[in-house]
């Protein structure tokens, strides 16, 4: 066609120049014909070429179709239990109903279609059986609104999906009449689970627990919440869980004394009937030994000061501090705390320290043993000063480790000439690249920082303002660094930075010391001081990769899975961090393929995610995650446990009728012939294109206009 326009639009140019060409005119034609010729030759060149453009013409059509009534059963395994009438399971009841239902309504005449669906019918796999909001979907997708006249929908209530069924019903634009079947129980569950707890920890360091309460009753009952740790009650609160479906968490934290293996339980149990509770257990390890800090300053400062003060306070940190002599040699001090009770007062604040003196000749050989005892090396104020040029060598080796942290704080660029030559210059350097600051600091959580592991102990501190005086700033912030505190024109006060094989945070305010940092461990009272605490125990503890056991966990929920249940599969993993759902957990039927399911990640605690599983038959099944040697065997079965409720829920059925314009009956009472469902005739209207080629009036036209060119001039004695 493209080639067919170019062509006749020359024989149109063609034609056009024959009939005005000079001998043309000079023919006797009067004026009038010469034009009425050329038009009647030029028009349907013209229409020729119009047409093969393709153009169409718009008709409206009419067309009757048939309406659809949807009768949607559900045939989830909540259905194979007793209709509570009976004696029967509630699947066969609703069958035999719906046998006759529609058999009734094929001999009345009723035109139109009945179409039956079953949820796992129409479900996709991977989706719980028993969620109506995605069967409200799928009949959506499968019978366009406009032809379809109404839904019948016959089930228990038991509703497993996790968005709401009632606005899913509602879309479909349609009434959706609902029929209950069961037996009338109400709901009487209780049950109590860790959401997370670490599994080791130290003496003296506090850790967090959440735990996660589910309860489905059928009034407002109290029960009592208790958490004990090594045979002492810890925690006990009273709670009011209201009537119907509840899920509540809290979390609580707790300080071990004693090492060894301890055991966490929760207990919930309702204060009116006693043996309604339930509990939840986990061991966690209390290790005896902290970790070791290296700290390495030849000119005392008061923030290094501050820092010892609050990691042995805390009884979770042992501080190494080598310190040379001017007449040649030096002296290791070994400084730790014990876990001391709570009011407890202390002379000094550690309870045990020591230390070796060395000679000159063997001083130069004392770094590398407390180094390699180390988690975190800080550098404070003159580092090394005049110890051995060794020392220089064994640091330099050590940043090669990913297990090691270092902390860098004003002043140590004081020794940045020691280490011109190595790895560290570049640290040091970046440390020495501040300014002063003309005005007062005031620290603020830097927005890209705020959820760093680093400012953990400091989330209830995010709105505050904390000032310090005049002190200094971090000049350039690179494209590495991650700005941790900062100030309100946005400049960084304390920042981290990848650093070897593992990482460094640097701090520039050397008046840090000045919010009041010494007064005590119990600094509940003094937000400034439990501000600076919080600081330096989450910088240390994040820079020493406070151990979490790297042993992967895999629990389920509930415990013993059912077809067509969702089922919770919780991942406890220290490398999961908040963010976008990930790969990684593999399911698979014994002897089959592995399947992979998305975790998501917990959005507010590390170490923890989550993912959603819908078994679509029973069997034994094995999950991994991480691609574990050791699976975890899980049997599905094809039967709801005895515990779980099972009666009807009249609610959830009456909501979906009513917000969707339906009206909702129990199965046994209802009397089909007051169903007001039935199919309708639709008239459809359409718009149907017919290309103008095939148009019959047209093509005469053209013909006619082509006979009449050449008739006028075959009159005219034309060639």
């Amino acid at each position: 066609m493209n080639q067919a326009i170019p062509i006749l639009a020359v024989i149109v140019w063609v034609i056009t120049f024959l009939l005005y060409r000079p001998s043309f005119f000079r023919r006797p034609l009067a004026g009038e014909r010469r034009w009425l010729l050329a038009l009647i030759q030029v028009i349907p060149l013209l229409l020729l070429v119009w047409l093969l453009g393709n153009p169409f013409s718009d008709r409206e059509i009419e067309e009757k179709r048939e309406g659809s009534v949807v009768v949607l059963l559900d045939d989830s395994p909540s259905m194979g239990m007793e209709d509570g009438v009976t004696g029967r399971p509630r699947i066969d009841v609703a069958r035999d109903w719906i046998d006759g239902f529609l058999s009734r309504k094929n001999t009345s005449g009723t035109p139109g279609k009945w179409v039956l669906y079953g949820l796992d019918d129409i479900i996709p796999a991977g989706k719980s059986g028993s969620d109506f909001a995605q069967a409200f979907e799928e009949v959506g997708r499968r019978i366009p609104q406009r032809l379809l006249d109404g839904v019948l929908f016959i089930s228990d209530g038991r509703d497993h999906g996790d968005r709401s069924a009632q606005s899913a019903a509602k879309k479909l634009g349609v009434p959706v009449h609902t029929l209950g079947i069961g037996p009338d129980t109400q709901p009487d569950t209780l049950r109590v689970r860790w959401k997370e707890a670490p599994e080791e920890v130290y003496p003296g360091s506090p850790f967090l627990v959440r735990w996660a309460i589910d309860s489905d009753q059928p009034r407002e009952e109290a029960h009592d919440l208790t958490v004990s740790f090594a045979s002492r009650e810890v925690h006990h609160d009273n709670l009011t869980l209201p009537e119907g479906r509840v899920h509540r968490e809290g979390w609580i934290t707790i300080r071990p004394e004693e090492p060894g293996e301890h055991l966490l339980r929760v207990t919930i149990q309702d204060e009116n009937r006693p043996e309604r509770k339930s509990t939840a257990d986990r061991k966690i390890l209390v290790k005896e030994r902290p970790k070791t800090l290296l700290v390495l300053e030849s000119e005392p400062s008061r923030l290094v000061q501050s820092l010892s003060q609050v990691a042995l306070q805390s009884g979770r940190f042992r501080i190494l501090r080598p310190v040379s002599l001017p007449e040649g040699g030096g002296v290791l001090w070994d400084l730790s705390r014990p876990y001391a009770e709570e009011g407890e007062s202390v002379s000094q604040f550690w309870s045990r320290e020591g230390f070796t003196r060395y000679g000159a000749d063997e001083w130069g050989d004392q770094l590398q043993g407390p180094l390699d005892e180390a988690s975190v090396v800080v550098l404070g104020r003159a580092p090394i000063g005049s110890a051995p040029e060794s020392w220089v060598e064994v640091l330099t080796k050590a940043t090669e480790r990913e297990d090691l942290g270092w902390l860098a704080l004003p002043g140590s660029e004081m020794d940045l000439d020691r280490f011109e030559d190595s790895s560290l210059a570049n640290l040091l350097e970046r440390e020495g690249n501040r300014k002063e600051s003309r005005e007062s600091i005031r620290i603020l959580f830097a927005e890209q920082g705020k959820d760093h592991p680093a400012l953990a102990p400091l989330w209830s501190y995010q709105d505050g303002v904390w000032e310090i005086g005049s002190d200094s700033y971090f000049r350039v912030i690179m494209p590495t660094m991650q700005v941790l505190l900062t100030d309100p024109q946005d400049r960084g006060l304390v920042v981290q930075v990848p650093f070897g094989l593992g990482k460094a945070t640097l701090v520039s305010t050397s008046n840090l010391w000045k919010l009041r940092s010494f007064a005590g461990w119990d600094v509940r009272g003094d937000r400034e001081a439990g501000f600076l605490s919080g600081l330096w125990l989450g910088i240390l503890d994040d820079l020493s990769g406070r151990e979490r056991s790297q042993e992967i966990r895999l629990t389920l929920d509930p415990e013993k899975p059912t077809v067509g249940q969702s089922t919770r599969i919780q991942v406890e993993d220290p490398s999961l961090t908040p963010g976008q759902p990930r790969g990684g957990l593999e399911i698979r039927e014994t002897q089959s393929e592995w399947e992979t399911l998305l975790v998501s990640p917990d959005p507010e605690w590390s170490g923890i995610g989550e993912a959603v599983w819908t078994p679509r038959s029973s069997g034994e099944y094995e999950i991994r995650y991480a691609s574990g040697e050791n699976p975890l065997a899980v049997t599905v079965t094809d039967r709801p446990s005895e515990s779980e409720d099972l009666s009807l829920n009249e609610e959830t059925l009456q909501e979906i009728a009513e917000d969707s314009g339906g009206a909702y009956s129990r199965l046994a009472e209802v009397d089909p012939a007051a169903i007001d469902l039935k199919p309708t005739t639709h008239v459809i209207e359409r718009t149907d294109k017919t290309p103008l080629r095939h148009d019959l009036w047209l093509g005469i036209l053209v013909a006619g206009l082509f006979c009449m060119g050449w008739g006028l001039r075959r009159a005219w004695s034309l060639p």
